[in-house]
């Protein structure tokens, strides 16, 4: 399969990118790919890596251009762009043509071509006038609902659903750099970010008007008639591309995505993984699609202003674990989930299937596509994916057909009869919807997004849909319990032992590890139920009897953790500013991040409150009130609590820790030698051998 990608990038790029003596095309194109300009999507090496035989052009690049002149006897500067790139195309006669820039080459380009390739596809999610003409792309792809409305209208036979992704490799050329600032940002001035603009003064100020004391560093893009304001221009340290923009990110602590102002509402942007695959805590605007791509004020940081950002990052310097947390987790998140790889494997599967139905119809028309002959048919997973993008994206009923299709197919897949009834409840059938939804929990008695969704069309709709029946069990023990108590809980947490009369609220957004236990008469409670991934306990952890564990913003509980009975955990308390409103009527704090780190050791009727750390292989005595951060290793007492030992590395023992005076001693022996990291830790803990707490200590009915 021949395969051509064409690009523009910008010229101040391209001017700025040094030329080796005697490059030819190929050399010089390599050159431009490896210094990771517009990486994310420039997917010509993946599918040569596929097993395409694959070509990228970039158009308005002279040296290169210049060069593939040389080499096929054409006169260097002879032809226009547009001239050179139709011979290209004749020339190279790709199987499929994949532009970039589709507004340069739009249709009154591909009606000039002498040679037109079987399937033409482009790529947009950039402003597009309004006189540009996509009626003869065969598809385009896009990853904003905007242009995907747009697109149609301007003639696309077909929008289809792609997203940018992140080259592993541009992190281990920029992982050394150091970070220069608290606070990075990279990117354009200009009239179609009046929003970003706005943002970037206010945050400029917050050093000057607040509390909040943070280093900017901006890396700001603008016309050359352009003025910055003096606020945004003692900050900006001047333009960045490619790789040198990459470092640009990775040397601040934490960076900003600010998007276009029309795309507010997409999170989906190249900067999103850009920043996370640099490692770095990357601040995203709330959203309700972003947790569909990594898990918010877990995985990347939110804010809604200015103001929140101060906030959030003064915090987070004062936190430099939470900070290293996050900025760990979104890149995990990243290199798993949004690898460029992973977009070209997606990207070559829907090329593939709208080549062989045009060619088996003579034309792209809506549907599900098959692949060609030999390639990999679509997993259920990657087709509930697409139609869940579908469903966001405002095309309720293409979502339907794929989920119909797979459903009469034999697929069975969690979550695919709950698909196939938003996008029925979405059009309007909210009796075939309960349908659906009811089926869904009947199969799936755990899934609590169907069930949420469910009683709410119920709550519309009473006399039209009839009651379901919960499982006995399903969220709780009680009076109608399972046989032991334990069952069905322990079916939707396999290799988690649960005692007698657990209750669990938010089971969706919870998430236990195996080997661990949950003791009888024990309630866990997400308050904030959308979803997201927000109460998560380790493996290998002892959650004792009578336990309450609540969380409104995010709770994590760290491996091999012990908790005695009556404890206490919670990162959420209700107001109480107005005497004469009910209290429980008060809202209640929420989006604090409480972490329990690995190994802790919380005894009897202990309350762990409010958004701090606890950090690992800690001890908190009896009866205790911890509400500020711990020091790892540390043993704690009182109320509130206090530290009175400490382990000290160079000792090989715990020490009096009881004044500050030894405190400081102890802080000086660590730095001489250094505790494990969590992820060390987790290592030395996990080489222990335990691998589940016997159930028995869950209590229930179960005896020896």
């Amino acid at each position: 399969m021949k395969f051509l990608l064409v690009a523009s990038f910008y010229g101040e790029y391209l001017d700025s990118l040094p030329v080796r003596p005697g490059t030819g095309f190929a050399s010089r194109i390599e050159d431009l790919l490896s210094d990771g300009f517009g990486m994310g999507h420039m997917v010509g090496q993946e599918m040569s890596d596929l097993g395409w035989d694959s070509t990228t052009v970039v158009c308005n690049d002279r040296v290169s251009q210049d060069a593939w002149c040389r080499e096929h006897g054409v006169q260097p500067g002879s032809l226009d762009s547009r001239s050179l790139l139709a011979l290209q195309i004749q020339t190279i006669r790709p199987d499929i043509l994949y532009l970039l820039d589709p507004i340069a080459y739009d249709s009154s380009f591909l009606r000039a071509l002498s040679h037109r390739p079987p399937l033409v596809a482009g790529w947009r999610s950039a402003p597009v006038p309004a006189d540009r003409d996509f009626s003869e792309f065969d598809a385009m792809f896009t990853n904003t609902r905007f242009h995907a409305d747009l697109l149609s209208r301007q003639g696309a036979r077909r929008v289809e659903w792609h997203m940018p992704g992140f080259r592993r490799s541009l992190w281990e050329t920029c992982k050394d750099e150091p970070r220069t600032w608290d606070l990075s940002f990279t990117g354009q001035w200009s009239d179609d970010h009046q929003e970003r603009n706005r943002l970037l003064m206010e945050i400029s100020k917050i050093p000057l008007r607040t509390r909040h004391d943070f280093s900017i560093g901006y890396h700001i893009f603008k016309s050359a008639s352009t003025v910055l304001p003096a606020g945004v221009a003692m900050h900006d340290q001047g333009a960045r591309w490619g790789r040198a923009m990459l470092r640009a990110l990775r040397s601040g602590r934490t960076t900003l995505h600010l998007p276009l102002d029309q795309l507010e509402a997409t999170p989906a942007a190249m900067r999103l993984f850009e920043a996370t695959g640099m490692g770095v805590a990357l601040f995203a605007p709330r959203d309700r699609g972003l947790s569909r791509l990594f898990e918010p004020d877990s995985e990347v940081l939110t804010y809604s202003s200015a103001d929140e950002i101060g906030e959030k990052i003064s915090w987070l310097l004062e936190h430099p674990d939470e900070l290293d947390r996050i900025s760990r987790k979104g890149q995990e998140r990243c290199f798993r989930d949004h690898s460029m790889s992973a977009r070209a494997q997606a990207l070559r599967e829907r090329l593939e299937s709208l080549l062989s139905e045009k060619e088996s119809r003579g034309s792209v028309s809506p549907g599900r596509s098959a692949p060609l002959s030999g390639g990999a048919p679509e997993s259920v997973e990657a087709a509930m994916e697409r139609a869940s993008h579908l469903v966001e994206n405002g095309d309720s009923r293409q979502a339907l057909a794929i989920a119909e299709e797979r459903l009469a197919g034999g697929d069975t897949a969690l979550g695919l009869r709950f698909l196939k009834g938003v996008a029925l409840l979405h059009l309007g059938d909210a009796g075939s919807a309960a349908e659906a939804l009811r089926s869904e929990i009947e199969h799936f008695p755990g899934n609590e997004n169907a069930r949420r969704v469910l009683d709410g069309i119920r709550q519309a709709h009473p006399p039209a849909i009839p009651p379901v029946r919960a499982p006995d069990g399903l969220s709780h023990s009680g009076p109608g319990r399972a046989p032991d108590g334990s069952v069905v809980l322990e079916r939707r947490f396999p290799g988690v032992g649960f005692g007698n009369h657990v209750q669990i609220l938010g089971l969706a957004e919870t998430s236990i590890g195996e080997g661990s236990i949950v003791g009888e008469d024990t309630w866990l409670n997400v308050a904030v139920r959308d979803g997201n991934r927000r109460l998560s306990i380790g493996k290998c952890v002892c959650i004792g009897r009578h336990n309450m564990l609540s969380t409104a913003g995010n709770l994590e509980i760290g491996d091999y953790c012990l908790f005695g009975p009556q404890v206490f955990v919670s990162d959420a308390d209700h107001g109480f500013s107005d005497p004469f409103v009910p209290y429980v009527a008060q809202p209640v704090t929420s989006g604090r991040n409480l972490t329990i780190e690995e190994n802790c050791w919380i005894g009897f009727g202990v309350a762990v409150t409010g958004g701090i750390t606890l950090g690992r292989g800690s001890v908190v005595g009896s009866n205790s009130v911890v509400k500020s951060d711990v020091e790892p290793f540390s043993v704690v007492v009182g109320s509130p609590a206090r530290v009175v030992r400490m382990y000290d590395p160079i000792e090989s023992r715990w020490v009096d820790a009881s004044t500050e005076e030894l405190r400081a001693g102890v802080r000086e022996n660590r730095a001489r030698k250094p505790l494990p990291t969590r992820s060390e830790y987790r290592e030395i803990l996990a080489r222990s051998g335990l691998r589940e707490i016997t159930p028995l200590a869950a209590g229930g009915d179960r005896v020896l």
